[in-house]
């Protein structure tokens, strides 16, 4: 199905489709670190189940999943940037779509992926104590 309608909408199947588990993988890291983030929070945060549901609705239509970064509205299009999922769906889009490697969306992914797991797994560590007392 994905060969089908990348040659529909996009360009075909290219080399580029080699960066795909890559991706994933950088995607998997990414849900990781904000997991060990989320996972701490929700302790001591006893409506955190809430907040959770809104929030990723908001960040779903701040992300440009159904409409290109490039159509945003200036605003918008500025702090696109600080949303981790905005680079996850462009590199999916370059590869899928336009078949070329994802070279700057990677870069930035890459760092959005080192941040939330290494700063997760630093909080995680540290409120390990606390999060048994709390429990």
């Amino acid at each position: 199905l994905l060969v089908v309608a990348c040659s529909v909408w996009g360009e075909g199947v290219g080399f580029a489709i080699m960066a795909l588990p890559i991706l994933c993988l950088a995607r998997l890291g990414l849900a990781a670190g904000m997991a060990l983030w989320i996972s701490v929070i929700a302790v001591f945060v006893t409506d955190m189940t809430e907040v959770l549901g809104f929030a990723l609705v908001a960040l779903l239509f701040l992300t440009p999943i159904f409409y290109a970064a490039q159509d945003a509205p200036a605003l918008l299009a500025a702090l696109l940037w600080l949303n981790p999922l905005h680079s996850v769906t462009e590199a999916y889009r370059e590869v899928l779509l336009h078949n070329r490697w994802p070279w700057g969306q990677a870069l930035t992914l890459l760092v959005w992926v080192v941040a939330c797991a290494t700063t997760g797994r630093w909080v995680f560590d540290k409120a390990l104590g606390a999060v048994r007392d709390e429990l």
